[in-house]
């Protein structure tokens, strides 16, 4: 943050300039400086002070008005003290009294007149010009069917005017009558207007589907400011009425079709609501101008410019004569009214308004410094089951939109060659960045682009330095075409608290970047120090497994060498080493065997695959016991490791005959829309399969009766759940068979396993019949 020198209470001080705070401040240190020079009298601050990004209060010991006086300017202030050495603050108010904060900025100014216009070139404001030699042709897909919808009734008050309205555009030449029948009809949309007429719009969303856009590219508010850099004067054209200057073919004219509450007409020029028609429109008015210098258009819209008066009024002068010779006619209204309308438009008084007001505002955003801050009394309006309460402070802020919008004040452009600066910053509200050039010689900064947006919910529980850093992200990725590319330098005001995350990093890397590997040298010294592996390597030289009284004077304890009893036929030295190995594995010396197990077991693998990775390359005794304890004791392992296995099932008991016990259930549907019924036979695993067409407990019981007249009645049914085997009519049925019927558990497939093991392979070969085109009940025989 900038730091200035100011005079508080006629003492020199220094204080920081941050645009963010809304009171001015000093710490203790500052004001006993102050208070030693010149006494001042305290006043009780009644004020509640945070920091940013903190619920904690500050705390304030009191304040003081006083005169702060800086090389421009006096003014009166209040100073907040502060306890602590937190360092002094100077408030955007402030500071702005003091003229320490100012944009330079040109003017607007007008200098050409439309009435010069008229007179050079009569017949440019007369009514609705038509482009010569050329039609519109729609491109129709034939395959989509037409659609003839009916009319839309009319408001009986409003018919009157609709009516009026529609001999107009018939007097204008932009609507015909239609005779004859007609593949293509849509309904008429009648919008009543503020000044008493109605608007007419046609539903084109039918015809749309059958039209075929063509594509062409619009240019956007950047790219034409862009193309005009270094221009200084400007003019705006409107083309009268838009896309009805285009005459539409007569191929195309039957798709426009619309029916009134009289009778049809259609469109013989290009009428709004064509999904095309903004695209033929933009490259036909392009096509017009483009060997123009200094002209451009969005839409009916075209902008003149021009470095210079006479460069401009020559590019004027051409296009005027262009649109005179193609017959194309200009909108002669005037505009200030809609500046005079922002001015003196009241407070708006329902969230719908305000919405509205804000999509306007936010149109300009780019033009408007702390755009999200500004608003933000007003869109706390506008969030949902927000109490609509209209207070001075979202009037203040109402207000100061509407001079941000009406200002004159102007930008600068974007040029390639010039040093590009980025000053972002965050507050408790919302973001903002502002995108600057120093221009060379004077190194004046000139402003290209405002940018903010308001924060989120959860992006306000943010600590200052992540809303710095997402204020920096956020900006670079909106100001991606001006930056991505170049060199740049970034501002932000919070210095104080930036961290050197490059030299962090680093010293990271340098503390953990050791390997975790063990290396033949740690072996080796390790091995040296281990008594058991140093009396193991005389047994192995001396060949003294079988002289165990000799074990006493190798100082080391025997129960730790029978270990190696078993394998000591593998054992051998390695002379140049000295490292043990039992055949190519290295023996590990007991002080490194929990760091190689940790090595092994750093990926945190199952107990199978660490064994297979450790026993790869080292042993030593009771390998395989220490890796499970280990894997045992992870807590990484334990906390992310599947639940313990189910209980293995308990087999059910044979029955004693065949037919004795028999599982049934259903599969499918299949593509034919039938099921099939499968029953097993838990003795001699025997199946019976019934091709059904419903599930219902009647048509089961058809089956059922089938099967059993054939192989006869079992003692036992097994079943699921399913609402067949769950009805009453079913139920009914085993009594009076004398069948005992029984349900497994519910959701628990494992407890039917017989007939679920059956359905898995006939249901794959079933479905394969169905797609080679074969008859099910034929596969199922």
């Amino acid at each position: 943050m900038p730091s200035v020198k100011v005079k508080l209470n006629n003492v020199r001080v220094k204080l920081l300039i941050d645009t963010g705070a809304s009171i001015n401040i000093i710490d203790e240190t500052t004001f006993a400086y102050i208070n030693k020079v010149k006494p001042v009298v305290l006043q009780r601050a009644h004020t509640k002070l945070f920091a940013y990004g903190s619920n904690k209060q500050l705390p304030i010991i009191r304040k003081f008005d006083t005169v702060v006086e800086s090389k421009k300017r006096i003014t009166v202030a209040s100073i907040h003290v502060v306890k602590g050495n937190s360092g002094s603050l100077l408030s955007y108010q402030t500071a702005s009294e003091l003229n320490m904060i100012t944009l330079h900025v040109n003017k607007v100014s007008l200098s050409v007149s439309s009435n010069d216009i008229a007179k050079k070139y009569p017949g440019i404001y007369n009514g609705i010009g038509k482009l010569k030699n050329f039609e519109v042709k729609l491109h129709i897909d034939k395959q989509v069917p037409p659609v003839a919808q009916s009319a839309r009734r009319v408001p009986f008050h409003l018919r009157g005017k609709v009516s009026t309205a529609l001999k107009q555009l018939e007097k204008d030449g932009i609507i015909e009558k239609v005779e004859g029948p007609t593949p293509w009809v849509s309904p008429l949309v009648v919008i009543p207007k503020n000044d008493g007429t109605v608007r007419l719009c046609v539903d084109m969303r039918m015809p749309n589907c059958a039209i075929k856009r063509e594509r062409h590219p619009t240019p956007t508010v950047d790219d034409l400011i862009h193309e005009m850099n270094g221009a200084k004067v400007f003019s705006k054209l409107d083309l009268r009425s838009g896309y009805h200057q285009l005459t539409l073919s007569k191929d195309s004219r039957y798709i426009t079709t619309f029916a009134t509450h009289k009778r049809l007409h259609r469109y013989t020029l290009l009428n709004f609501g064509t999904n095309s028609a903004s695209d033929i429109f933009q490259k036909v008015i392009h096509d017009q101008i483009k060997h123009i210098s200094g002209a451009l258009n969005i839409s009916d819209d075209v902008i003149i410019y021009g470095k210079s008066q006479n460069e401009h009024d020559a590019a004027l002068q051409a296009v005027c004569q262009r649109f005179m010779e193609i017959g194309l006619t200009l909108n002669d209204e005037k505009y200030p009214t809609k500046v005079s309308a922002i001015k003196n438009a009241p407070a708006h008084r329902c969230v719908k308004d305000i919405c509205s007001f804000l999509d306007m505002a936010t149109y300009c955003a780019k033009f408007i410094l702390n755009f999200s801050d500004l608003t933000e009394p007003l869109r706390k309006l506008t969030v949902k089951n927000a109490h609509f309460r209209w207070t001075n402070d979202e009037e203040c802020a109402f207000n100061n939109v509407k001079r941000a919008l009406i200002s004159d004040k102007v930008m600068a452009y974007f040029d390639q060659n010039k040093h590009t600066e980025l000053t972002t910053d965050a507050s408790p509200w919302g973001l903002s960045a502002i995108l600057s050039q120093r221009m060379p010689g004077t190194n004046d900064k000139k402003i290209v682009a405002y940018i903010s947006r308001s924060l989120s919910e959860v992006e306000r529980r943010y600590s200052q330095t992540e809303c710095e850093a997402l204020a920096i992200v956020w900006a670079m990725e909106r100001l991606h075409l001006y930056l991505l590319g170049a060199k740049f330098t970034l501002y932000m005001d919070y210095v104080d608290h930036t961290e050197n995350y490059v030299e962090n990093y680093v010293n990271f890397l340098t503390t953990h970047a050791i390997s975790k590997a063990m290396t033949l040298l740690e072996i080796k010294d390790e091995t040296k120090k281990d008594k058991t592996l140093q009396g193991l390597a005389k047994i192995i030289r001396e060949q003294l497994w079988d002289s165990k009284p000799k074990w006493h004077e190798l100082n080391t304890d025997n129960d730790d060498i029978r270990k190696y009893i078993n394998v000591r036929d593998k054992l051998t030295i390695n002379d140049e080493a000295d490292i043990i190995l039992r055949g190519s594995l290295i023996v590990i010396p007991r002080s490194l065997q929990h760091r190689a197990i940790s090595t092994a077991h750093e990926g945190h693998q199952g107990l199978v695959k660490t064994k297979q990775l450790i026993c790869e390359k080292i042993w030593f005794p009771g390998i395989d016991k220490a890796v499970r304890d280990m894997i045992g004791s992870c807590i990484a392992c334990q906390a992310n490791s599947h639940p313990n296995p189910p209980t293995p099932l308990k087999m059910n008991d044979l029955p004693p005959e065949p037919w004795h016990t028999i599982h049934l259930d259903f599969s499918g549907p299949f593509l034919t829309r039938e099921y099939v019924l499968v029953t097993i036979d838990a003795y001699s695993r025997f199946p019976e399969v019934e091709v059904i067409h419903s599930t219902s407990a009647k048509a089961t019981i058809l089956k059922l009766e089938r099967i059993f007249s054939t192989h006869g009645l079992p003692q036992i049914i097994k079943s699921d759940n399913g609402p067949p085997f769950t009805s009453t009519k079913f139920k009914t049925y085993m009594q009076e068979k004398g069948i005992e019927h029984q349900h497994i558990t519910p959701l628990w497939l494992q407890a039917n396993s017989e007939a679920e093991n059956l359905i898995k392979p006939m249901t794959k070969a079933i479905r394969g019949a169905i797609t080679e085109h074969k008859n099910l009940e034929e596969e199922t025989l």
